[in-house]
């Protein structure tokens, strides 16, 4: 526990230290809340068929796809940043050798992301509801949208193991993260509902835990109904993330333990 509390205060240290960028992300929260609702005031009439049942309103539609966003580059990059900085340095070596847990050592790069991604989330709402007259009601969470959240944010740390394990063995930028938020960003229905994809691609959307996760966060924040479609949805987003997150785990032993074998733990 001592090592977790260590590792979060060292990451808490290195953010502050580098105040006027700690300043301009959050002021760049409003910049892009701002963006995206200009970009909502062009939506037209022709496209109240695909937002009909979002209430015609795109910008809230938009809002939660951002945050969504947020909480997966958040999540599946900041940790593998902070792997690949300790790689350079020797720190990962030295943790390491010193006979700590690896996964530990490794999921306690999570801590700090989970806190920056829990402050950025109440300044987006704070923002919304300041600056773009986005109803408080609209951030009610029912125990359905926590439990939702919760295995959305194992399935992204499951994504950032795997990318983590890519960076331990191959030494390789961030390439998986980046994939995954390309397909989120493509097929999850983040900027746009998933009933303006062709039926092919709707078929590829259902393997993403994004997808499964804003079905249920927009129609529980829309209707307060917890239907059949939604119970689907939750069904998918368990396995899925459980999936994901087994899956990084797993890499990460191999990664490990391939990477001892070879030796490339001592070179860069």
């Amino acid at each position: 526990m001592n090592f977790l509390i260590q590792t979060f205060i060292k990451d808490l240290k290195v953010v502050l230290s580098y105040k006027l960028q700690f300043i301009f992300s959050l002021f760049s929260i409003v910049i892009t809340l701002f963006t995206f609702y200009l970009i909502s005031s062009l939506v037209g009439e022709g496209a109240n068929n695909h937002l009909d049942q979002y209430e015609n309103d795109y910008f809230k539609f938009l809002f939660l796809g951002i945050i969504t966003a947020e909480i997966t580059l958040i999540i599946s990059t900041f940790p593998n940043k902070n792997i690949r900085n300790m790689q350079l340095t020797g720190v990962f070596e030295q943790l390491l050798a010193s006979g700590r847990n690896e996964h530990l050592i490794i999921l306690s790069t999570f801590l700090y992301p989970m806190f920056w991604l829990i402050f950025k989330i109440f300044i987006y709402c704070l923002a919304g509801f300041i600056f773009f007259d986005i109803d408080m009601s609209y951030f009610n969470i029912s125990y359905i949208e926590f439990f939702s959240l919760v295995f959305f944010i194992i399935s992204i740390i499951g994504i950032g193991c795997l990318s983590i394990s890519a960076t331990i063995f191959f030494k390789s930028s961030d390439f998986i993260s980046t994939l995954y938020l390309s397909l989120s960003a493509l097929l999850g229905g983040v900027a746009y509902p998933l009933s303006v994809l062709p039926e092919s691609l709707r078929i590829l959307s259902n393997l993403l835990p994004t997808t499964h996760f804003l079905e249920i966060i927009r129609a529980n924040s829309y209707s307060n109904n917890f239907d059949n479609g939604n119970l689907n949805h939750l069904i998918m987003l368990i396995i899925i993330s459980l999936t994901f997150f087994i899956l990084g785990m797993l890499a990460l032993k191999i990664s490990l333990k391939l990477s001892k074998k070879n030796g490339s733990l001592l070179y860069y």
